[in-house]
């Protein structure tokens, strides 16, 4: 696969950035890599502050933030999950985020092609 090492980087330093950001110190963060299907899958899982479903629709879109108590004193401009979301389209990829809800963390899934092109009948482009 042809990745833009850089744009990944910052990709990678982002969603490891907002794990630790979002969680209380002591809590575990983990990536798990592997193969799905024909994509590389990359998780980042963590033990944060999580989020509600409201917000995982939106949290990729441009400025928006989660607001609520544990957020108001992280500094941010709601444009590293967009960058991301760009990035990783541009890499033809997905990414995505589930969470059970507030305080349960979050894993940020990044899915690329193994071979760095999109397979046409996927739902991940």
């Amino acid at each position: 696969m042809n990745l833009d090492k850089r744009a990944m980087r910052m990709v990678f330093n982002n969603l490891i950035g907002n794990a630790l950001r979002y969680s209380s110190s002591g809590k575990q963060f983990k990536i798990r890599m592997g193969v799905e299907g024909r994509y590389c899958q990359i998780d980042f899982i963590d033990q944060g502050i999580g989020m509600d479903e409201k917000d995982r629709k939106k949290v990729f879109k441009k400025f928006y933030r989660v607001r609520n108590p544990q957020t108001q004193n992280i500094e941010g401009a709601g444009l590293g999950l967009y960058i991301c979301n760009e990035i990783v389209k541009n890499h033809k990829g997905h990414i995505e985020v589930k969470s059970e809800g507030r305080d349960k963390g979050c894993v940020f899934t990044v899915l690329l092609p193994a071979n760095g092109k999109a397979p046409e009948s996927d739902n991940h482009s």
